[in-house]
């Protein structure tokens, strides 16, 4: 089974690195904008409900790579740079301070959803995976726990992981991704 290990960091430069003992080949990369349901306190602040507001319809394929051998160096994609940055629209911490507050709120309810998929070299079964990130760079991604933690309740951490739930949900039945579907090729 292939060992791949598949991350967005701070800078949104895509990470994709193969630590098995297998090959992995035909990797697809798929983009969907997500706006996350929402709501201003009484003291002005954004509350992040669980739920989605609007989806984007789903690009094709963002990025494609034919082969990535065991043990190569991981494959990088930098989000920010052209072509990609026509589909994601990241801003810097400086930029994000600013923003008015009604254009935070909209950069903070801002969610990308990559699905990644790839081909087992041994076996041809495909594999599939999701990765959420937010719309602000060289910051605190709160949608992938991988590099730093966030404070708060119990209870308030699990809206942040039960929205990214909903969109890899929502993704996979978008896309029908299921597991007795992996094994046709």
């Amino acid at each position: 089974m292939p060992v791949v290990d598949i991350f967005v960091d701070s800078h949104k430069i895509l990470h994709i690195k193969n630590h098995g003992r297998i090959d992995i080949s035909d990797i697809q990369i798929f983009a969907t904008t997500y706006t996350i349901k929402s709501h201003i306190n009484s003291r002005n602040l954004l509350v992040l409900d669980p739920g989605i507001d609007s989806v984007s319809i789903p690009n094709g394929t963002v990025a494609t790579k034919s082969f990535l051998r065991k043990g190569a160096p991981e494959y990088t994609i930098d989000l920010t740079k052209s072509p990609y940055s026509l589909f994601f629209h990241f801003v810097t911490e400086e930029e994000f301070l600013a923003l008015s507050d009604e254009k935070k709120f909209k950069v903070n309810r801002t969610a990308y959803c990559l699905r990644i998929l790839f081909r087992n070299e041994l076996t041809k079964q495909r594999q599939v995976h999701y990765l959420v990130t937010g719309a602000i760079k060289d910051f605190p991604d709160f949608w992938d726990n991988r590099f730093s933690a966030f404070g708060g309740s119990y209870e308030g951490s699990l809206k942040f992981l039960r929205i990214r739930d909903l969109i890899k949900e929502h993704q996979a039945n978008y896309y029908q991704d299921s597991p007795a579907n992996f094994y046709k090729n």
